[in-house]
């Protein structure tokens, strides 16, 4: 079968103009190649979507109405980033109004501690006393 075929191969062969002919196997490989690469460059999605794009105006809709919805998003992630950042200011201008208040508390819960201290002291004969579990 495979003799048909090569006598039917060398037949169309001999009648192919000169030009092909005078190729050799090399040149037929080289320009196979390239000829793959232009398949595969025009087959890329980038490609099929110009295609797509000058095909049908229906997909330009889809695709359009796709990018305009991607476009709102970041719109809206772009605003919560800026609401973000003015809570992350508003926080850091409460906390820093708030240390003062609290460095105050610390100070005036340890003198409390102090005065417990003593005063259970004095009640047991001026014993030592420590209070425990209170972390400042």
């Amino acid at each position: 079968m495979s003799e048909e075929g090569d006598v039917v191969s060398m037949s169309q062969f001999q009648l192919a103009p000169s030009v092909i002919q005078s190729q050799t196997r090399d040149k037929v490989l080289a320009m196979l190649v390239q000829v793959r690469s232009m398949i595969e460059r025009l087959t890329t999605k980038k490609m099929q979507h110009l295609f797509m794009i000058l095909a049908s105006p229906r997909y330009v809709d889809r695709v359009t109405d796709i990018l305009q919805q991607k476009m709102k998003q970041a719109d809206i992630l772009v605003l919560k980033q800026q609401r973000m950042v003015e809570k992350r200011q508003e926080a850091l201008a409460e906390q820093a109004k708030l240390e003062p208040q609290l460095d105050l508390l610390i100070k005036r819960t340890r003198e409390l501690q102090k005065q417990i201290e003593a005063d259970i002291s004095r009640r047991y004969n001026n014993r030592p006393v420590n209070l425990m579990g209170v972390a400042m």
